[in-house]
């Protein structure tokens, strides 16, 4: 796929190799190197964090920017395994404020422009950092103006290692994980692609992210119904996480992802189906991929289930052959399909009180 105009932004703005001033490295490196830690020590781990975070603030020039932030994030741990611990917590624990007090002053700068500059860039540090706490910090931007400043407080907060701590360690951040995923509901419905998939990857890989992505599901459901879905790539990411989870749970929970998962896959079939006359050839194109990916990935490689012929109807262009596999895969009014039988879910009740056993059918195109 081509670059977006946001990564080509973020190339453009940030990735390109001077600062007022220096950070001195020679305590920090060698404290780095002790075994034990003083008090001392950590005043000046401690220092060294605060006068390298406060560089952010006085940057004019930002064509050399990464190269001070590298200079902080190559001694976000030390060398000496026996006083690591003590390290690594003294030194997110100033990050955490630093950031957190530089993101304050940031917002103070009167020039738009510097000030989305200098935001950016303590947001794409403290992604760097790799640390729930120092994150936690993005949550006061998600609702930013500026798309950029709200992407990467997104992507803070979804940091793959943020996840994993979360998930490891959830009782040592007092709720971080559950503010976050509340936060993400009020954004997720309205924000970009880039965006909307690293809160679906989060919500898929993080162990309390299942309602979220529930909720992820119902909202695209409903584009489908209305027939406005743009971007199905995302929908690729979107079932893959359903599949996740559904291989994850167990019981009611996983018949519900199974549900959603299911209810989600037929829609973009009929999508393909119904819409073989009014779709563009760019749509249908997506659409296919995305059809022959879902079986490759998730009904194939994850769920483990007999193969159906959904690439080849695909491939030739055969709607009536791909209708039959539809139903084969995922049920008809006469008979659950292969994934309800394997995990045991219909699809909600009829009028007259009867389960459902194929998946509502997408409305006619608008």
């Amino acid at each position: 796929m081509k670059k977006s105009a946001l990564s080509i932004l973020i190339m453009v703005v940030f990735l390109v190799p001077v600062c007022s001033g220096e950070v001195s490295t020679g305590a920090i490196d060698n404290v780095r190197e002790k075994q034990v830690l003083s008090d001392r020590d950590f005043s000046v781990i401690d220092e060294f964090v605060n006068n390298a975070v406060d560089q952010f603030l006085q940057i004019n020039n930002f064509s050399s920017v990464s190269r001070y932030r590298a200079v902080i994030l190559s001694r976000k741990s030390n060398t000496q395994e026996s006083s690591r611990q003590q390290y690594e917590s003294q030194f997110y624990e100033s990050a955490q404020q630093a950031i957190g007090d530089a993101l304050e002053e940031a917002e103070k700068i009167e020039d738009p422009q510097r000030r989305f500059k200098v935001l950016v860039n303590l947001l794409v540090l403290a992604d760097g950092l790799e640390n729930p706490r120092v994150s936690q910090a993005a949550i006061d931007f998600l609702d930013s103006p500026k798309k950029s400043v709200r992407y990467w407080a997104v992507h803070c907060l979804t940091n793959p290692q943020v996840t994993e701590e979360l998930n490891n360690n959830p009782s040592d951040y007092a709720g971080l994980g559950d503010t976050i995923i509340s936060e993400f509901e009020k954004i997720v419905g309205d924000c970009g692609y880039e965006t909307a998939v690293l809160i679906t990857e989060f919500a898929a890989n993080y162990n309390q992210g299942g309602e979220l992505l529930i909720k992820i599901a119902k909202d695209r459901l409903e584009k489908y119904e209305n027939w406005n879905v743009d971007n199905v790539y995302f929908d690729v990411e979107l079932l893959e996480g359903l599949c996740k989870k559904i291989v994850q749970a167990s019981g009611a929970e996983r018949n519900r992802f199974a549900r959603h998962f299911s209810q989600l896959y037929s829609y973009a079939i009929q999508r393909y189906i119904k819409g073989k006359d009014i779709l563009t050839n760019q749509q249908k194109s997506k659409l296919a991929s995305l059809i022959v990916e879902i079986e490759r990935s998730c009904i194939g490689k994850r769920m483990q289930l007999p193969q159906v012929d959904i690439k080849k109807a695909v491939e030739n262009n055969d709607y009536t052959k791909l209708w039959l596999e539809h139903n084969r895969l995922l049920g008809d009014d006469t008979k659950r399909g292969r994934i309800a039988l394997a995990y045991d879910f219909d699809y909600g009740e009829k009028p007259d009180g009867t389960r459902r056993t194929a998946p509502l059918s997408l409305s006619e195109p608008k």
